[in-house]
């Protein structure tokens, strides 16, 4: 990520800063000169001194840190280039069975538009679009029940999707469920409070249920939002 790289950087000079500053002072410290006097010969085989540090050593300590912090973030980077590119070759081919299905919705071949919303769903099962656009194939075919099932999971996979809770009140009330048609109309309008259409629809199954009173209510409901919707009494 941006913010990773910068910080990295960050760090990167900070340690340049305390190795500059750590080799001036190496370089302004006077060297001792060697004293001979009591000196003992070193033993052969015993352990040597680890000698000072030179500007050299230090430059290459500096390059070995630089070089390894490089190939960690480059390491890091490397497999997140490879999950974006893996998205979006994943997203691409969701779109492509999508506009298949729409093409051949349009041409009025329903069974292989409902096969391609199929293969989409197969290739993301998480995307709502996919299910709803299959329910509409699946009511254009006169399979509503499949349709309530598919609509229902569009709901599932997206609580806000209006038009697939419009679309299985729709189918529900065709199959005289209405208290769930009233339930889903009821979803509708409470995430669009002014879709006339819904309160249209809600009166209409309010009525097949004999409530009267309330048929009547979201009847004028429907009228005040829009004088033209075909739900009113």
């Amino acid at each position: 990520m941006a913010t990773a790289g910068v910080v990295e950087r960050a760090a990167e000079g900070r340690l340049v800063q305390l190795l500059v500053a750590a080799l001036h002072e190496e370089q302004e410290r006077p060297l001792a000169p060697p004293s001979q006097a009591g000196r003992k010969p070193r033993a052969r085989g015993a352990a040597l001194e680890r000698p000072p540090r030179t500007m050299a050593a230090s430059l290459r300590l500096l390059c070995w840190l630089l070089l390894a912090g490089s190939t960690a973030s480059a390491r890091r980077g490397g497999k997140t280039g490879k999950r974006r590119a893996h998205k979006r070759a994943h997203d691409a081919h969701w779109a492509d069975r999508i506009g298949q299905g729409t093409r051949l919705y349009g041409e009025g071949r329903l069974a292989e538009a409902a096969a391609a919303y199929g293969r989409a769903i197969e290739a993301d099962p998480t995307q709502a679009k996919g299910y709803f656009n299959l329910g509409v194939c699946q009511a254009a075919m006169g399979l509503r029940e499949d349709a309530v099932a598919t609509y229902t999971t569009a709901t599932r996979r997206d609580p806000r999707y209006i038009n697939a809770w419009f679309n299985g009140a729709t189918e529900l009330k065709e199959l005289g469920r209405l208290e769930e048609a009233v339930a889903s109309y009821q979803r509708v309008v409470a995430l669009s409070p002014t879709d006339a259409d819904a309160f249209g629809n809600l009166a209409v199954c309010r009525q097949r249920q004999r409530r009267l009173p309330e048929a009547e209510a979201e009847s004028r409901r429907a009228v005040d939002l829009n004088p033209r919707a075909s739900g009113h009494l």
